[in-house]
């Protein structure tokens, strides 16, 4: 197998060492030095830290965004096959299973660096986090689009939508914790199924509440 490229490594290890450390704390010559490159290799290949910081983040929510895409719609096709309209505790389902999917690392049974990376970025308030996700992207559009029909209330892409999905992430993550801190794959299962009964109840009181009736 062909070793990974400079740019794949600085990506790797400035992921790796800023969902542990923080972005703040993480200097380039560490990045540099746990990726086995020179220092001038980050402004080389991204511009600077802070390019570098917007790329790992960019990257993941891309993958992201393809995943949500493919969900909703094996969700569309299924509710057209059994000649249904698809309810919103479907479409929150979905959202939730990719984040899960996304955010596990199996071979260490732990949270995935992308997962604590985002926490990490949402804390320290950094601006590539609010640039990342492209809010135009098709998986989020979808995801808006099947959220407001299935709700039947006018929800669109702002700032209350936004602070649902940050309450959406939450309820992932702690899904999540619930898989990796339990053994038991029975009772890690029930309080996923918990866990997502209150996001999904979550979800319903805020659109009622925030987004009125057409």
């Amino acid at each position: 197998m062909a070793k990974p490229g400079t740019r794949d490594r600085l990506i790797k290890s400035a992921e790796r060492l800023m969902a542990r450390n923080g972005i703040s704390e993480v200097s380039v010559r560490r990045i540099t030095d746990d990726a086995g490159a020179n220092i001038a290799s980050v402004n080389y290949h991204f511009g600077g830290k802070d390019e570098l910081v917007q790329e790992v983040l960019t990257t993941r929510f891309n993958i992201l965004d393809a995943e949500m895409i493919a969900g909703l719609e094996e969700l569309v096709a299924r509710a057209e096959r059994e000649k249904r309209d698809y309810a919103l505790d479907e479409v929150v389902g979905v959202y939730l299973s990719v984040l899960v999917k996304l955010g596990i690392d199996h071979k260490r049974n732990s949270l995935d660096p992308f997962i604590l990376l985002i926490q990490r970025a949402s804390f320290e308030r950094d601006a590539a986090l609010r640039t990342a996700q492209n809010p135009q992207g098709q998986g989020l559009s979808l995801l808006v689009t099947m959220v407001a029909k299935s709700s039947g209330r006018p929800v669109t892409m702002n700032g209350d939508f936004n602070l649902m999905l940050s309450l959406m992430f939450s309820g992932a993550v702690a899904m999540m914790r619930a898989i990796v801190s339990d053994e038991n794959t029975e009772n890690a299962a029930r309080s996923c199924r918990a866990i997502e009964v209150y996001v999904v109840n979550g979800v319903t009181a805020f659109i009622e509440n925030v987004f009125p009736p057409a």
